[in-house]
């Protein structure tokens, strides 16, 4: 599956640049990150849903949705329920 078009990533800039101050992670394209040679985190879009994958230890932990303008209230407001 084809990572989302960094484009698509600008609402969450903000959480973008703190990940990126995290130490061993390095941005080789915008929005993908690894850890040495090891992909990490990334993010894909399809059908108007977007979501990002993690890695949990060896294998990739359970997708993150991450709803277009999720602005940093109603993501507040969603972790507090």
């Amino acid at each position: 599956m084809a990572h989302c078009p960094y484009v698509q990533l600008q609402d969450i800039e903000e959480a973008l640049d703190e990940i990126r101050t995290f130490p061993l992670l390095k941005e080789k394209k915008p929005g993908i990150f690894y850890i040495k040679n090891q992909s990490f985190l990334h993010f894909h879009i399809k059908d108007d849903q977007r979501w990002a994958d993690a890695r949990d230890g060896e294998q990739w932990g359970t997708q993150i949705d991450l709803p277009f303008n999720s602005n940093k209230k109603k993501r507040c407001l969603k972790d507090s329920v």
